[in-house]
């Protein structure tokens, strides 16, 4: 058992709202590495908590209608399915702050409801082309959950929007790709960086500037 006594009392207390079934679509792979244990059994842990969560185990490696089917591209990886898939894609270990997103996205799809400004809609019903949206973050980071729901939001309005959380720890790598060199940092279509967390009118703002 990897979640603590507090802890998994903390997620009942959470979950005790959740309404509609939510799968986590679980990636990893035969040999599992030590995050992909970790991030299995605690998806698997989660379920166990609450009878609205499924978890599906799938090999990376073997599963590839299913990796082709999500657009995974690397592990451990977690797809967070409800009614349908809202393309809200969770990679790493869940631990720390960013645990507490992973929880909050759950809860978002199963509720089923999320809230948007106006503006916000607007934006999104405009797109015309595909939107991807990387948000690199770190366990310790204070500020990345409200970067990381943000964009989990926007992806689960629009179906051009594709929001992935990527843990840094796991994957560090990619800092160098992106030349991060602090966190939460947003990339957008794998080439344009927007540092910090925002709020939700400049983000947009934001948005619309890169897609000029």
């Amino acid at each position: 058992m990897l979640l603590t006594r507090s802890t998994r009392k903390e997620v009942e207390a959470k979950f005790a709202v959740l309404k509609k079934p939510v799968t986590l679509s679980v990636f990893t792979q035969g040999m599992e590495c030590q995050t992909c244990r970790e991030t299995r059994l605690v998806c698997e842990e989660l379920a166990e908590i609450s009878s609205k969560i499924a978890v599906e185990v799938n090999d990376f490696r073997e599963d590839k209608n299913l990796v082709d089917k999500y657009g995974v591209e690397r592990i451990p990886a977690v797809i967070i399915v409800g009614k349908e898939d809202f393309r809200i894609h969770f990679y790493g270990t869940p631990t720390g702050y960013v645990f507490d997103a992973l929880l909050d996205a759950i809860k978002m799809v199963s509720l089923d409801k999320i809230a948007l400004q106006d503006a916000t809609k607007a934006y999104l019903e405009s797109l015309v082309d595909e939107v991807n949206l990387k948000v690199l973050v770190s366990p310790t980071c204070l500020n990345c959950p409200p970067a990381i729901e943000l964009a989990y939001r926007l992806s689960y309005y629009s179906p051009l929007v594709t929001a992935e959380m990527i843990n840094l720890t796991d994957f560090p790598w990619l800092a160098i790709r992106y030349a991060t060199k602090t966190v939460p940092v947003t990339i957008v279509n794998d080439s344009i960086s927007l540092e910090g967390a925002f709020n939700e009118p400049d983000f947009i703002q934001k948005l619309k500037v890169v897609g000029k």
